[in-house]
């Protein structure tokens, strides 16, 4: 059921206080790992999996942790510490665990939104801990709260690579923002069937703006200079591709008052994207190599949406009692895509085992019959 409300806005942010795979990018990170899907530094130092033997390959996303740790603090208007007692940290990583375990995925992308409290570092390795425990690689691309506590993006980012199992690469030199990267996934041809690109969606446009950042102009063009590589060694061919970043594109929001789009799935306020847009979008249609974009930073929304030919898609709210959250009980969303087949699956794993919105992107979205 769709049900539109304002923007729930975080008000008191910062200013109150598997299947594991191998890796030559990084093997110090992944050592004692078993393999199961392969990821080598291929594509000039772009990290590459592989699909498993059995043809599949599953990412599941992590979206808006708010990990705020342990703190001994009895200041009761806080509601961050309200909730930092060793109680909510173990649950936090408990449940996170449980989906791992469950879904054993062959690659974790979080979306941003990582932590909600100083310390930084500790809380970074701490609620990133799971994949390392279980040997699962991960990468990020940060959130508008994640250079909120004691520590720049760029910083953040860093530490977070030096994490193991990540498989961040650096900073790409001259764009902006800190965690834009390229990953790809490889057929048993070797041939490159799905990039998957991670854009840092950034904090807000202008320190004293009340509009949250927006994918730049030197990001698009590195974008767009990434999926010529690959068109070109595909033989002139488009490698078909997705988008994982924070901040939703402005076009979610003309998506949600058009009549003609279709929406599976929790719509429970509106997308708190940018004032301004950029043209990532129109880049991609002219490209014509993006199917879908892949969102975190709503609380309330777990929804994909049909529109203009493209996929917008929410993962699902994967902290806890740190901020807002109106969707009970909270989980992941898992991607799955097969070897030689165009489209991909996706549903919602909820910390207490239940699956939601089992989809099949684009049949599902077609067909009169779903329901």
């Amino acid at each position: 059921m769709e049900k539109l409300s304002r923007r729930y806005f975080l008000k008191t942010a910062a200013k109150g206080i598997a299947a594991a795979t191998t890796l030559s990018l990084v093997p110090e990170r992944l050592s004692g790992a078993t393999p199961a899907g392969t990821v080598a530094s291929g594509n000039g130092g772009v990290p590459e999996f592989k699909f498993n033997s059995n043809g599949k390959f599953k990412i599941l996303q992590l979206a808006d942790t708010h990990f705020v740790g342990v703190h001994e603090n009895n200041d009761s208007s806080s509601k961050r510490l309200k909730v930092a007692t060793k109680e909510f940290a173990e649950r936090a990583l408990k449940n996170i665990t449980r989906m791992l375990e469950t879904e054993k995925p062959d690659l974790v992308i979080h979306t941003g939104d990582i932590i909600y409290y100083t310390p930084a570092k500790e809380n970074l390795k701490t609620i990133l801990s799971p994949m390392a425990k279980l040997k699962i690689p991960f990468a990020v691309t940060l959130g508008n709260h994640d250079e909120e506590f004691g520590m720049s993006r760029q910083e953040v980012f860093d530490y977070v690579r030096t994490l193991p199992c990540n498989i961040n690469t650096p900073s790409v030199p001259g764009i902006h923002n800190a965690s834009n990267n390229v990953i790809t996934l490889s057929g048993r041809d070797n041939r490159v069937q799905r990039v998957f690109y991670l854009l840092d969606s950034g904090r807000k446009f202008m320190e004293k703006s009340k509009s949250y950042d927006f994918i730049r102009h030197d990001q698009i063009e590195w974008y767009c200079q990434q999926s010529e590589r690959f068109r070109q060694l595909n033989g002139g061919k488009i490698v078909p591709g997705m988008m994982f970043m924070h901040i939703p594109l402005r076009e979610f929001n003309d998506g949600v008052r058009d009549k003609n789009r279709i929406v599976r799935g929790n719509l429970g306020e509106e997308p708190g994207s940018s004032q301004y847009n950029s043209g990532l979008f129109a880049t991609t249609i002219e490209r014509g190599d993006i199917d879908a974009f892949v969102f975190g930073h709503e609380h309330d929304n777990d929804c994909a949406m049909w529109y203009m030919d493209k996929f917008f898609i929410y993962g699902r709210f994967s902290g806890y009692d740190s901020v807002y959250s109106n969707l009970k009980p909270e989980g992941v969303r898992v991607f799955e895509f097969t070897e030689g087949e165009e489209g991909f699956r996706s549903w919602i794993r909820l910390y207490n085992g239940e699956i939601q919105q089992n989809l099949r992107f684009p049949e599902d979205f077609k067909s009169s019959l779903y329901k």
